[in-house]
């Protein structure tokens, strides 16, 4: 039998297969300030200088840069080596301080020797110095592209006092640092030294800390851009920067901006606090039912509210009584917003003379005193004037003998006849047009009892705006006086140390289109939510405020006393969620929310995909993504 001979297979060093899988497709060609793919093009940018006093996690801002790729090389730097360079520093430090023509340079250069002789003390102790290198790498598919990746990293790295920079004719050797070890690349044409950092400092730098939010009492929201946890209860106290519970979020359509607010709301009602709300799609309709609460439509349908009903708006702190006298004068100012909102004609001298008439009326059925202090809001509905008693007044004093004989008294003077010429017009308009909604006893649905009610504004909506509003700041007025209510036994009781934080029963208000009567327009519903945010913590209360975009608080005018206020409410509010924006709102939210968020995240914000969202706690800022349980997925519905 004949053998063949085997033949001897060469052996190669490398996979063909597995290489030819992971080269560049197309090829490569080295550029000047970049490399060429076949698939786009590649650059690197090596950080050369880092910060002088950085602070603990100060890689988080390197390691979680979007669209792009780090490399951290780290080696042991030799113990003799940082000897000799301490020990050269140490005298050039000595040399500045001997030789400054400047006190400041001298101290300068002694901050420095004293930092140079700790580090040498933990030399001595075994502590050794890092080498540390980053590279990081960012690919684009056009030149232009690339180019503004690059601008957008070096900005981020000088705003976090680092130097970063894309070396010219180098970037290929640069690009093959990825698949080079430390000692390798020193081997390199272009090699360069890491930088010495101690141990403790580079230990400090922790870059894969998972940002996360774990209030004691908090629910599940979703997770940060680092994958931590955030489990957040909007009405946590820690004595410091979180001691209030109002909120704003915005979003535009698509974004999730209605889950969110939906999640809100069923995370405190399952909680077992008080939830009270608008909702002017009817958007909130399956979450409410699904929930065992109430809706009263505000067309008029579903009861009146008595805009001249007094209500119980002020606490004495010392007591935690109802102060009447303050509610009182607070509830004269209520009725003269809410004419401003019913007509803008109406002018300082109108209001005056509408308040010595409504005035003169509670006087007279015994609801308030000059002379001693009246229980003025506890009275019955029933007893309470109505729109239609204020429009006799104004007849009986204008005219002769109304009706029988019209004409003016002549004892009055011109500008007194004219003040109430004018408010006999306005009211006998609003007690015939719109008496379904606002000339009569307080009869709305009792909801004292309901932990859940929402407001429908529907149909309401398709009246003028001034009405809306009027209507709107009526029952806010009411609600107010339900979280007053709703929140003194719970504030007598914590003042007195009877009851425990997670025992409160806690009151939760929501605007949904928040922007149709909070906006520069109505300057007198600006005041008073702004006055309500400063007050509602009291009571153990919060308000949220839910719109599209920030500018549409604003109408396009940012310039004046009213955006003013407008900018001061928002700012009041301890949560801001900040959900997907178009490009032009973006300098609003510099205006209003410039100090709690950074540049790169104001920049981020057109980028967020549906159910991301910036979380600012004023205390902290998270970069979030809101997940829905599939109950949750079921009865949020609608609205998305």
């Amino acid at each position: 039998m004949v053998f063949r001979k085997k033949k001897k297979v060469k052996k190669s060093s490398y996979n063909p297969a597995f290489l030819a899988q992971i080269q560049p497709q197309g090829g490569f060609s080295n550029q000047d300030f970049h490399v060429r793919l076949g698939d786009g093009r590649t650059s690197c940018i090596t950080i050369y200088d880092y910060p002088v006093d950085p602070d603990y996690y100060w890689l988080i801002p390197i390691m979680s840069m979007d669209d792009s790729i780090v490399f951290w090389d780290l080696a042991n730097e030799d113990k003799e080596e940082s000897r000799e360079l301490i020990s050269k520093s140490l005298d050039e430090q000595g040399s500045r301080q001997a030789y400054a023509k400047k006190a400041i340079d001298a101290m300068d250069a002694l901050d420095s020797e004293d930092t140079l002789r700790a580090t040498y003390k933990k030399l001595k102790n075994g502590e050794v110095n890092k080498l540390v290198t980053l590279h990081i790498y960012v690919h684009a598919y056009t030149q232009e592209a690339l180019e503004e990746k690059e601008n957008q990293v070096l900005k981020q790295l000088n705003a976090y006092e680092f130097q970063g920079t894309v070396h010219i004719n180098e970037q290929l050797k640069d690009i093959k640092t990825m698949l080079l070890p430390y000692k390798e690349q020193q081997k390199l044409v272009n090699a360069r030294k890491g930088r010495p950092i101690p141990t403790d400092i580079l230990g400090a730098s922790f870059p894969f800390h998972f940002k996360s939010l774990k209030d004691p009492f908090g629910s599940f929201w979703g997770y940060s851009s680092t994958n931590g946890v955030i489990l957040l209860d909007t009405f946590h106290n820690d004595g410091g920067l979180r001691i209030s519970y109002d909120g704003v979020l915005v979003g535009r359509k698509g974004s999730g901006k209605s889950t969110a607010i939906k999640k809100l709301l069923d995370d405190r009602i399952l909680r077992g606090d008080v939830a009270r709300g608008f909702d002017v799609t009817g958007e909130f309709k399956d979450i409410i039912l699904s929930r065992g609460g109430k809706i009263i439509a505000l067309d008029g349908t579903g009861g009146k509210i008595n805009p001249l009903q007094a209500f119980a708006t002020i606490i004495n702190e010392d007591t935690g009584e109802i102060d009447e006298v303050a509610s009182y004068e607070q509830h004269k100012n209520k009725v003269a917003n809410f004419l401003r909102y019913y007509s803008r004609e109406l002018d300082a001298f109108d209001i005056s003379e509408f308040n010595e008439i409504h005035h003169e009326v509670y006087v007279e059925r015994g609801l308030y005193s000059d002379e001693k202090v009246i229980a003025t809001s506890q009275f019955p509905a029933s007893e309470y004037p109505i729109f239609s008693d204020i429009l006799e007044k104004i007849r009986q004093k204008l005219y002769i003998n109304y009706p029988e004989n019209q004409n003016i008294r002549p004892t009055l003077s011109s500008a007194i006849a004219k003040r109430l010429d004018r408010l006999e017009a306005i009211l006998r308009d609003l007690v015939g047009t719109y008496g379904s909604l606002f000339n009569g006893h307080s009869d709305i649905e009792n909801f004292d009892d309901e932990q859940l009610v929402c407001f429908y504004v529907g149909a309401l909506t398709s009246k003028t705006d001034n009405v809306m509003a009027a209507q709107l700041f009526n029952v806010m007025n009411l609600l107010w006086d339900d979280m007053v209510r709703h929140g003194k036994p719970f504030l007598k009781a914590w003042n007195r140390g009877e009851i425990e934080w997670e025992d409160i029963v806690f009151y939760l208000l929501y605007l949904d289109e928040a922007h149709k009567i909070i906006n520069t327009t109505f300057k007198e519903a600006v005041e008073f939510f702004l006055d309500f945010v400063r007050q509602d913590r009291k009571y153990f209360g919060g308000l949220w405020l839910a719109s599209q975009g920030i500018h549409d608080f604003y109408k396009g005018n940012q310039s004046d006393d009213v955006s003013d206020k407008i900018t001061e409410l928002l700012r009041q509010t301890t949560y801001q969620f900040i959900m997907n924006q178009q490009s032009s709102n973006l300098e609003a939210i510099r205006t209003v929310f410039g100090d709690a968020l950074t540049e790169t995240e104001i920049q981020s914000i057109p980028k967020l995909n549906k159910g991301e969202a910036i979380l600012s706690t004023t205390s902290d800022t998270f970069m979030m993504n809101i997940e829905l349980t599939e109950e949750e997925d079921r009865i949020f519905a609608g609205g998305r």
